[in-house]
């Protein structure tokens, strides 16, 4: 995998407006997405050298703030190095002891949630023109729970409580990977909309509340 990336922490714009919803009506779900304001695009399209975003959402999270969270992430079949991971936006005051595709994230300050409450924003380029391959998630490396990605209650630091994954796309069915514990959330290389960056930064910025 080639990475040519810093990754960044955004300061939290107190005066964004933007309300975000999303189709997924589990509860504490972690899903993938690329379209913003009604998260609901887990399958996209590109253009190949092109920028865009893919955004990790945690829908109807339970708790009111979330004070860290960690989950891995990958792409199957291993698109063997014809991707780069432009950057990797997290919350505000955020501090990340994995990497780029296992994040291991505490918060300095808890993080109000929402219905869609945005964990990361990744920015991706393809360098091959016909990639197709799934979108994997899971328990973070060392998992605090294990088997499952997890979040922290920003009240309650001692409370750790599990995410679910994502359902609105399963495409030919999900299942879990036994040896890996993860499971496909999304797609990318599907007939259709094709997923762009089409934000300035200032306006990734804003999606953190």
């Amino acid at each position: 995998m080639k990475t040519t990336i810093a990754l960044l922490t955004l300061m939290f714009l107190l005066s964004s407006t933007t309300v975000l919803g999303i189709a997924d009506d589990g509860i504490n779900s972690l899903g993938v997405y690329f379209d913003d304001g009604v998260f609901e695009q887990g399958c996209t399209g590109y253009t190949q050298f092109d920028t865009f975003n893919m955004y990790f959402v945690l829908a109807n999270c339970t708790q009111s703030t979330v004070g860290g969270f960690e989950f891995n992430w990958r792409f199957d079949p291993d698109p063997l190095g014809q991707y780069v991971v432009m950057t990797a936006l997290l919350p505000p005051n955020a501090l990340n002891i994995g990497n780029l595709n296992n994040f291991i994230v505490g918060l300095g300050t808890p993080y109000p949630t929402e219905e869609a409450t945005i964990l990361v924003i990744i920015q991706l380029m393809l360098l091959g023109p016909d990639l197709e391959m799934d979108i994997m998630a899971g328990p973070a490396t060392p998992a605090s729970i294990p088997g499952w990605p997890a979040f922290v209650d920003g009240v309650d630091f001692n409370t750790l409580l599990p995410m679910t994954y994502s359902t609105l796309w399963d495409e030919g069915g999900q299942s879990l990977d036994p040896e890996t514990q993860m499971i496909a959330i999304g797609r990318i290389g599907c007939p259709g909309p094709v997923a762009t960056n089409n934000k300035s930064f200032d306006s990734l910025k804003a999606l953190y509340r």
